[in-house]
């Protein structure tokens, strides 16, 4: 399983993918053929990890 990073504050560079960009632009970001997959409540986020 990745390591779990804590955020202590919204301003951190670790967030900028999620907070700063547009969903058009999380579709092209990495992978343009697959997309960005944002996982937000604990569930989702444990069951992503786990896989």
């Amino acid at each position: 399983m990745p390591p779990v990073v804590e955020i202590t504050s919204l301003d951190a560079p670790e967030l900028d993918v999620y907070a700063r960009l547009t969903e058009a632009q999380l579709l092209n970001r990495f992978e343009p053929a697959k997309g960005m997959f944002i996982a937000e409540s604990p569930k989702v986020i444990h069951r992503a990890l786990d896989a």
